[in-house]
């Protein structure tokens, strides 16, 4: 699985809204990041879509999780992004037959365990000192 920038961007996303105690609006996170705005604000209404974000409309408003960030895996986050989170499929490349298939889905299947155990509050973790030297 190769993951897109969109991926990469809703991941920044999802970290920013979730040190802030109020929405937050798209300008905000662009400002902060290399972030093209209008791909960021596509980016956070799939992920709204996907039950990751709410938003709010109006002067004070924008977007906020939609659940604590330990109720957030990679998982849910790229499954919003990317179209196929499978690392191997080789019936695409092998359409006359696949003879290692069950050893590859078992690996698939490890894989897509792992993005799901992996949450929201586990990267906040790891990134939490850049976070918070630039939002504060």
């Amino acid at each position: 699985m190769q993951t897109t920038a969109q991926s990469i961007y809703a991941i920044y996303a999802l970290v920013y809204i979730s040190y802030r105690n109020k929405p937050v609006n798209p300008s905000e996170i662009s400002n902060s990041s290399s972030i093209p705005k209008r791909f960021l604000e596509i980016t956070l209404n799939k992920l709204k879509h996907h039950g990751i974000l709410k938003s709010k409309k109006g002067p004070n408003g924008g977007f906020i999780l939609s659940k604590p960030p330990e109720k957030i895996s990679l998982y849910d986050i790229l499954s919003a992004t990317e179209s196929n989170l499978s690392l191997f499929d080789c019936e695409k490349h092998l359409p006359t037959g696949c003879h290692f298939k069950q050893f590859l889905e078992s690996i698939n299947c490890q894989h897509l365990n792992l993005l799901k155990s992996i949450t929201l509050e586990d990267i906040r973790k790891q990134e939490s000192q850049y976070f918070l030297d630039f939002i504060i």
